[in-house]
């Protein structure tokens, strides 16, 4: 398995990867183009903070993110992740781990501060909560959505 920095040529299986993620999850109802994805997939990656999983020269997971300041401490660098997928067939492996570690490292290496990780709710749960609390994150805020 191969990890590597996301780059615009990945922005096609990425968007394939994103409809998978938006039916696995409560944002399934949110009407968006394949183009439309592809685009905001493609600005993510220009922020040079987003990784891919490859196995047998396949895309098999992703983590997207970008860095920023904290809105209340300008000061303080954060790496905030966006979507982090792993395709069901191959969480059995350790992409999805993989991806995070080496988002975490390219944080260090950008001298940031903070990560910000977010965790999907499924069905009431939080799989990945666990997940990241086993690797030393805790819960600080969580985000609740309502359509309008």
């Amino acid at each position: 398995m191969n990890i590597r920095l996301a780059t615009i040529e990945d922005a096609a299986v990425l968007t394939a990867m994103g409809r998978d993620f938006l039916q696995y999850s409560e944002y399934r109802n949110i009407q968006v183009t394949d183009e439309q994805l592809q685009a905001g997939i493609a600005q993510i990656i220009a922020f040079e903070c987003s990784f891919v999983a490859e196995m047998d020269d396949r895309v098999i997971g992703v983590i997207l993110g970008v860095t920023g300041p904290l809105w209340f401490a300008a000061h303080v660098r954060t790496a905030i992740e966006l979507a982090w997928w792993v395709d069901p067939a191959y969480r059995i492996t350790s992409a999805g781990i993989r991806l995070l570690k080496t988002f975490e490292e390219h944080a260090r290496h950008l001298n940031v501060q903070y990560i910000a990780m977010s965790d999907l709710v499924v069905q009431g749960d939080t799989p990945v909560a666990r997940l990241l609390g086993r690797m030393g994150y805790s819960v600080t805020e969580r985000m609740h959505t309502k359509e309008i």
